[in-house]
């Protein structure tokens, strides 16, 4: 397996201003970053599908990690940064500037916030291969929520998790990732927690 190096959650908050960046989709074509890949799925693409629809939102969530493999594979590094800028929400963003900001007054590492990159890669390796089990959609005050229950594999390992995704800009984007049977234990909560805010 290769050693895989990993760019500071830090960073993505610094960085969360994606500003008409491009970015590698799964298929190997350019695509803006945030904005959902033009995958195939039979002879449909992603871009001739209800946007807010489940079909749309399952093949979204494929290419969240269809991007991370291709990091791992093609350079030899995993930029968590740029995944974190590319598919999460601008809520999720706004928080991570938050931690960023607080990690700057932290003198020495004893006190410091960084997953190290967990909340993709749940502690597996690459390639991983993604199960879609369920998916919940709701609406609230407008605003289209989903929440994902799915498997990431590799190399006989399996790591489940929900993603709490939310509809803006046009595409599914990463509100929080949760742990599969515990609906509290998530990285909006823990880095909540590292600021002091009140846990909802």
């Amino acid at each position: 397996m290769k050693k895989q190096l990993f760019a500071c959650l830090a960073v993505a908050a610094l960085l969360s201003a994606c500003g008409g960046r491009t970015g590698a989709s799964s298929q190997g074509e350019a695509t803006a970053e945030g904005q959902p890949v033009a995958a195939e799925k039979g002879q449909q693409k992603v871009e001739d599908i209800d946007p807010q629809s489940e079909e749309a939102l399952m093949i979204q969530v494929k290419d969240y990690y269809a991007e991370m493999n291709r990091m791992a594979a093609e350079d030899d590094v995993i930029d968590i940064a740029r995944l974190d800028r590319q598919f999460c929400s601008k809520s999720l963003l706004a928080l991570m500037a938050q931690v960023y900001e607080a990690n700057q007054k932290v003198d020495g590492p004893k006190g410091y916030f960084s997953d190290e990159g967990y909340h993709w890669l749940q502690g597996l390796g690459t390639p991983v291969e993604v199960d879609i089990n369920e998916v919940y959609f709701e609406e609230i005050e407008k605003k289209k929520y989903a929440e994902v229950y799915l498997a990431l594999k590799n190399n006989g390992s399996t790591s489940k998790l929900r993603l709490r995704t939310v509809f803006e800009d046009g595409a599914w984007k990463i509100n929080d990732f949760v742990e599969y049977d515990c609906d509290t234990c998530s990285l909006r909560n823990d880095m909540d927690a590292f600021l002091g805010n009140p846990i909802p």
